[in-house]
């Protein structure tokens, strides 16, 4: 007898999840995740939300472990990307928007 498999889900550091959680319960979708992306770094854990982020970095517990920026190139795709300082995980939202 097959047995269900459950879905995968996302796996980020616990600085990042807090960003997702809060995102998630606004509205905010996951479009696709990877959690062994090893990308930018060996054990990063990738999550890629479809609307820009919403949320104020001061709001959150963890803001300080987390780098912000702004992505402009169209190879990546995303607009925010969120990078925790500690684990390594990102989590990017939205799509590039042109100049």
């Amino acid at each position: 007898m097959k047995t269900k498999k459950e879905p995968e889900l996302p796996k980020l550091c616990e600085c990042l999840n807090e960003l997702l959680a809060l995102e998630l319960s606004r509205g905010n979708r996951i479009s696709h995740f990877n959690n062994q992306a090893r990308w930018p770094h060996p054990d990063t854990h990738y999550v890629l939300l479809i609307n820009d982020l919403s949320t104020e970095f001061k709001d959150l517990k963890f803001s300080q472990n987390i780098s912000h920026q702004i992505c402009r190139d169209p190879h990546y795709g995303w607009h925010d990307e969120c990078e925790c300082r500690v684990h390594h995980d990102l989590l990017c939202a939205g799509s590039t928007k042109p100049f």
